[in-house]
């Protein structure tokens, strides 16, 4: 676990490739700013990308930076745009889709952290 502050630049990060369209991770469970209690991730869903219905044993925190997509959960589907927010908790099925043109840029904070 880090004892300092520690400055991170989003650009110095590079994407990593994922089934909905890329990911990374700058802060968490073995990451250079190590957190014992959240993940914190930039993602982008694709254009026509999905990440399927799926659940997790964290609390879980979308905030749309950019883009249109579509958060499905137990009671239906909803239309989600930059500056919304969609909190999962944890055990509680959901879904994310990007059925339009440009791609859904989103912060994702997961508590506990990943493992």
């Amino acid at each position: 676990m880090n004892d300092k502050v520690i400055v991170i630049r989003e650009s110095d990060i590079p994407m990593m490739e994922v089934a909905w369209g890329r990911t990374k991770v700058l802060v968490g469970k073995g990451e250079k700013a190590e957190s014992s209690g959240f993940t914190f991730k930039i993602t982008e869903y694709m254009p026509s990308h999905a990440h399927d219905w799926h659940s997790h044993s964290q609390d879980e925190v979308i905030f749309v930076l950019a883009g249109r997509g579509v958060t499905e959960l137990s009671d239906g589907k909803r239309e989600i745009v930059a500056g919304d927010i969609v909190f999962v908790p944890a055990n509680v099925k959901h879904a994310t889709y990007n059925p339009h043109a440009e791609p859904l840029r989103a912060v994702i904070i997961k508590s506990p952290p990943d493992k």
